[in-house]
């Protein structure tokens, strides 16, 4: 209509113009609205078409992309030191989820899709962990996972809660860490856990009265362990004598095992990191008369190479034991030839990953955290978990014991 009205507008202007030019020129102009409105409406058309044929073309083009798998990598973000005083014992760690992704990929990745772990180092320091997390997930990470010591991992955890990004932690152990939120989970046991454990093994199976607790102050690890084993070791009509604390950075423990000697325990328990070593050493070298206790934070390389090895009488919580006969350590042994649980729980960490993505459907980070809560009858290397309803596994507590260096395995305890 627009059309005709334009052309009209044409047709009588032009009569004005040649006014009484007569009837012929007349009739010449009137048929020029008829013949330029036609044309007009034809490229309309033309143009209409054009644009119905190029929506067709451009959803099948859609439809037919859809239809090709994606290949492309699946981002697994491990959040461990790379440098700082945390770095020597988290090597084995990196060493372990970087066997996990091997093992997954030769076994045909998640969902047709390779995996891809890349590691940002929190630089052993809290805002570090917080840093690191941040660009995992402006990288579009799936899934976090680490940060191996609790005071790491608390703040990771709140940024990944944040923003809505499943995180699995391998090594925290404080019970604050699945508190977060429903995007937080644990492969290992908590704080909570084995420090019940531990305190009643040490009341019920050695007879213990009377314990010394000396803990690093600046570590979440350490005070949560530390509250479990006295409570729980005082309900069961224990005495804790002593309690000091230090710091992890102060090279200087020599007033701590004499106030452990004037104390006078039957237990000296210890529930740091690799430190714990030098301090026990420090502990004999006074002559403490006591029983070493500690938990998985002496089960690194680094404790040993310390000196904790060769400590003459002391027992330790940790997630696995190697010698115990299972086709899956024999796997994880052969295949990755580590023999140290700080490198099996990481590894666990990845198939686990690995194992919601696959149920999840997707690469979504809702749908994974889904499965993740969702998870029953996991098999990993530190043994078959289930997934509780706060994001925590259940699974057994190993005990072990030193003794002159030579270490065996005691028992496994349900907490």
């Amino acid at each position: 209509m627009t059309d005709m009205l334009f052309n009209l507008d044409v047709f009588f202007l032009r009569k004005h113009d040649i006014g009484q030019n007569g009837m012929r020129n007349y009739r010449e102009n009137s048929l020029l609205w008829p013949t330029c409105g036609i044309k007009r409406t034809l490229s309309m058309l033309v143009l209409a078409v054009c644009m119905v044929l190029g929506a067709r073309l451009l959803v099948h083009a859609q439809e037919v992309q859809a239809q090709e798998p994606d290949t492309s990598p699946v981002l697994l973000a491990g959040l461990w030191a790379k440098s700082g005083r945390a770095a020597a014992s988290m090597k084995t760690m990196i060493e372990g989820a970087e066997c996990g992704v091997r093992f997954v990929n030769e076994h045909g990745g998640v969902r047709g899709r390779p995996l891809q772990l890349i590691v940002y180092d929190s630089e052993s320091t809290s805002d570090g962990a917080a840093d690191a997390a941040l660009k995992a997930i402006e990288d579009n990470a799936a899934v976090l996972i680490g940060a191996g010591w609790s005071s790491f991992t608390l703040p990771a955890a709140r940024i990944a809660q944040a923003h809505g990004v499943p995180f699995v932690t391998s090594m925290a152990t404080s019970p604050d860490v699945t508190l977060v939120g429903d995007y937080i989970f644990r492969i290992c046991f908590s704080d909570a856990q084995q420090g019940r454990v531990l305190a009643a093994f040490a009341r019920s199976e050695l007879g213990a009265k009377r314990a010394a607790l000396l803990r690093d102050s600046e570590s979440d690890y350490s005070r949560h362990l530390s509250r479990s084993f006295a409570r729980t070791f005082e309900e069961m009509g224990g005495e804790v004598v002593l309690e000091e604390t230090y710091r992890y950075s102060n090279s200087q423990y020599e007033t701590l095992a004499e106030a452990a000697k004037k104390a006078d325990p039957d237990i000296l328990f210890v529930p740091g990191h690799d430190e714990s070593a030098v301090i026990l050493k420090s502990a004999e070298a006074l002559g403490v008369d006591a029983v070493f206790l500690g938990g998985d934070g002496w089960d690194v390389p680094s404790f040993r190479e310390k000196g904790g090895a060769s400590i003459s009488n002391g027992y330790y919580s940790t997630h696995w034991e190697p010698e115990l006969d299972s086709p899956l350590h024999k796997t994880f042994l052969e295949y990755c030839g580590m023999a140290e649980v700080a490198s099996a729980l990481p590894f666990d960490a990845v198939l686990l990953a690995a194992d919601a993505i696959e149920r999840a459907g997707a690469v979504e980070h809702d749908a994974i955290r889904k499965a993740l809560a969702a998870t029953k009858g996991f098999r990993g290397v530190t043994g078959d978990m289930d997934m509780t309803p706060w994001g925590d596994a259940f699974k057994p507590v190993v005990l072990k014991r030193i003794v002159n260096g030579e270490q065996s395995f005691v028992r496994l305890y349900i907490p």
